[in-house]
């Protein structure tokens, strides 16, 4: 008989299959100990990569609330931008505002001399 090292039996059998023989009792003790040890490190690999994945969706989410706040950021200044400029214009109509009610004085009070000059 061919003597395959253990791994590579362990790999053609597939992890339900060695599961399967270590829960059925198929293997001998060395055998079995060596596919629980074989399990083991599948399962931490599983695990390692769990755990890579759930970091990089946690680095993304910060990637993604971070851009968040910088638009945030960006609309805050604009939205204070918007207002000062709505201040300004603001304060030009109230002097537009002044001034025309300072003419229309002057044109009332042309009339009236002209009203008087005429009499």
């Amino acid at each position: 008989m061919v003597n395959i090292p253990r791994e590579a039996q362990f790999e053609e059998l597939g992890e339900d299959g060695v599961r399967t023989a270590l829960e059925m009792g198929n293997f001998n003790d060395d055998k079995a100990r060596q596919a629980r040890a074989w399990l083991q490190k599948l399962d931490r690999a599983r695990e390692a990569e769990d755990r890579e994945a759930k970091e990089a969706s946690n680095r993304e989410q910060i990637a993604i609330a971070r851009e968040a706040a910088s638009a945030a950021r960006d609309s805050a200044n604009a939205a204070r931008d918007a207002a000062d400029e709505a201040k300004e214009a603001n304060r030009l109509a109230k002097q537009a505002n002044t001034a025309a009610k300072i003419a229309i004085a002057i044109a009332a009070i042309g009339a009236i001399v002209s009203i008087i000059a005429a009499s």
